[in-house]
């Protein structure tokens, strides 16, 4: 066997009990670094050497922890490499007997500290986001998924119509970290939300099959300046989150992690219906598996899932209780800001758009103000106002809603704002 077939044999093992590929790469670095530090040239010779007794593994797998913890290697990352290293062995010399338990692991301390955010914690940071951002917070709060598996589900893992409250979400096992298959399900806010950003994203014009994954980016194309639609990567999706933790305060750090970190909303998930479904059936919503005491007879249909979800729903409910004009005002100061950046606006207009919105009781009663401004700028049009530029006709709105009307009555979305806000040229 040759060296790639040793590494090929690994690594593919790996992957086959963990589906993982960021195991399989995880695992090869683990050994690799394991090599490096033994002078070993790849990993045919490191089998070789250890089947003859030329490197004893316990001898040497001590002596690596030492210099690890001396460079300051966390515990954690330690036990990591460890357990690499052991399942190389494990593998590729399948007959070689190894007392693992003379390896002295270091004790692992938990250093981070979180909690789980309130509801009205989670009502002031959607309150900065777009349409995006709370299609995402509320889906994780009101399923429970890991954010790694929402990353991943698709269209045809989401039943909009068997019911007419909820939302099922069937998550493959493939998805899922336990590798168990599992169903859950997302609140009325959480699926009225999903069918709202999926029909922009429609509108938009991206073509939506049964395969597309459920969360996904708008870009521009640099080649042909179109717009195309790619996928959001795990960091992508933990920036956004901290964006919105910057954007209302709530970014407090203990040592390395926020202690809002984004974990904790599928925490929040937990808790809340802690208490008011039972563990078996909580545990099973999360995707858990052997975390309950009847998990050999614990069957559940659907229904039976479904009749203890709905016990839970207004313990998840998020946003219902929020003031939407103090919202949608918030959302409209940051549009008018970028419409001025833009230079749609003109920058001497901006304060006083400002002025009017915040006096605003309402958005309705802001429009009318807007209306009433006697600016070559702006002219009444429909509902709400259009600007003039040397590009043509320019107009913000605010809302899903709004949006669709104006792409049917042939205006065309030039950019995406912040606050759920839109920027559309008249075709």
């Amino acid at each position: 066997m040759n060296q790639s077939d040793t590494m090929q044999l690994f690594a593919d093992r790996v992957y086959r009990k963990s589906h993982s590929e960021a195991s399989r790469k995880n695992y090869t670095v683990f050994v690799k670094l394991f090599m490096n530090f033994l002078g070993v040239k790849d990993a045919d010779e490191l089998a070789q050497r250890i089947k003859s007794g030329k490197i004893d593994v316990i001898e040497s797998v001590n002596s690596w922890l030492d210099q690890l913890d001396k460079n300051g290697k966390a515990p954690k990352t330690q036990k990591n490499y460890y357990h690499g290293v052991k399942k190389f062995v494990e593998v590729v010399l399948p007959d070689h007997r190894v007392n693992w338990k003379r390896v002295d692991l270091p004790r692992q301390y938990k250093v981070e500290e979180d909690r789980i955010p309130t509801k009205e914690e989670l009502r002031e940071i959607l309150k900065h986001g777009n349409l995006t951002d709370r299609m995402i917070v509320l889906f994780l709060v009101s399923s429970g998924v890991r954010e790694g598996t929402l990353l991943k589900l698709r269209l045809e893992n989401i039943d909009f119509e068997s019911y007419e409250d909820v939302a099922v979400v069937k998550v493959p096992s493939s998805y899922a970290k336990q590798r168990v298959r599992y169903v859950t399900f997302l609140t009325p806010e959480a699926k009225e939300t999903l069918r709202h950003y999926l029909e922009v994203r429609k509108r938009s014009g991206e073509k939506l099959t049964l395969k597309s994954l459920i969360v996904r980016r708008r870009v521009k194309d640099p080649t042909t300046g179109e717009y195309i639609f790619k996928p959001i990567r795990a960091r992508s999706l933990r920036a956004r989150w901290e964006r919105l933790l910057e954007r209302s305060g709530k970014n407090q750090k203990k040592r390395r992690w926020f202690t809002l970190h984004m974990h904790t909303l599928r925490k929040f998930f937990r808790t809340r219906m802690d208490g008011v479904v039972s563990a078996s059936y909580r545990e099973r919503l999360m995707g858990h598996k052997g975390e309950y005491l009847d998990d050999a007879y614990f069957k559940p249909r659907i229904e039976e899932l479904l009749n203890e979800y709905r016990k839970g729903i207004p313990h998840l409910m998020v946003t219902e209780q929020i003031d939407e004009t103090e919202m949608l005002k918030r959302q409209a100061r940051i549009g008018l800001r970028q419409l001025a950046e833009l230079g749609v606006i003109p920058e001497q207009e901006f304060k006083r758009l400002e002025e009017r919105l915040m006096r605003a009781k309402n958005m309705e009663e802001y429009y009318t103000e807007l209306r009433k401004l006697k600016d070559p700028h702006f002219q009444e049009e429909q509902d709400s106002e259009t600007m003039h530029n040397g590009n043509g006709k320019h107009v913000i709105v605010q809302g899903e809603g709004e949006l669709l009307r104006r792409l049917e009555n042939g205006w065309k979305l030039v950019q995406a704002l912040n606050g759920d806000k839109y920027l559309l040229q008249l075709a």
